[in-house]
């Protein structure tokens, strides 16, 4: 079964042509580019690895490595566990002191907790006037 205009037109490409295609779906290009991983990605990334391979050689299992937030400014991470019990098949909300309800919009709570994710510098874009 087809899911978008992409797949269809890779399955037309594939039995007209018989040529190899292949579709990315929106929004996995963003969380797969190496070109667009923050410092603090990396950090926390390798961090969340390290732990997951400490538990691994202690022989436990049925945990989750998690990131916790020490603090803010200057912002600081530390890796923690969660039973899977806890965290399978449950998903957390974004917190609603994020969303400005009347303009749905983000925050500065929001903008206070993100910023940090993405590293620095943060990149300087032209404004056209």
């Amino acid at each position: 079964m087809r899911t978008s205009a992409a797949e269809y037109l890779a399955d037309r490409l594939r039995q007209s042509l018989g040529v190899r295609v292949r579709t990315d779906k929106p929004g996995t290009i963003q969380r797969m580019s190496s070109a667009h991983q923050s410092t603090c990605d990396l950090d926390e990334a390798e961090a969340a690895g390290r732990a997951a391979v400490a538990l691994s050689l202690e022989r436990r299992s049925d945990l989750m490595v998690t990131l916790v937030r020490d603090s803010d400014d200057p912002y600081r991470c530390s890796t923690g566990l969660a039973p899977l019990s806890a965290v399978a098949n449950c998903q957390r909300a974004l917190p609603t002191e994020f969303i400005d309800s009347p303009a749905r919009g983000l925050t500065r709570a929001f903008e206070r907790y993100a910023l940090p994710l993405l590293g620095s510098p943060l990149p300087e874009f032209a404004r056209l006037a």
